[in-house]
């Protein structure tokens, strides 16, 4: 029941959750690679919380949120990662770097068509 369950989910969502991460990240042919994965993600988080899942009002909601955190997660580590590299031990000057520890909705979101397409999408109290 379980399986049957989650390949309907997927059926149903993963082109959804393509044209979102198309949507929401810079149209280049490197970016398929991240939204394939992070659709991967989501969806394995879904497989483990199934058993919630079943349950839950608005599992392509809860697909689409969690997908849209996952991406924000992947871009985070992504920053923190370059910010690691630009820092040598062996450089005796300090460089003074911006602050990337908060990647803003307005940063991810490119445009208001994307805000909208979420709220239509999600509802206005999910969305936020």
């Amino acid at each position: 029941m379980d399986e049957a369950w989650y390949s309907e989910l997927f059926r149903q969502n993963y082109a959804l959750l393509y044209r979102l991460g198309r949507m929401l990240l810079v149209d280049e042919p490197s970016m398929q690679q991240v939204i394939e994965d992070q659709i991967q993600n989501t969806f394995l988080l879904a497989w483990q919380q199934r058993k919630r899942l079943m349950h839950h009002p608005n599992p392509r909601g809860w697909l689409v949120v969690t997908f849209r955190n996952s991406l924000r997660n992947h871009y985070r580590k992504q920053i923190r990662e370059k910010k690691c590299r630009i820092v040598s031990l062996d450089d005796t000057t300090v460089r003074q770097l911006p602050d990337t520890n908060e990647l803003t909705a307005d940063a991810f979101l490119q445009n208001e068509d994307q805000r909208s397409t979420l709220v239509s999408l999600l509802g206005e109290r999910d969305a936020e």
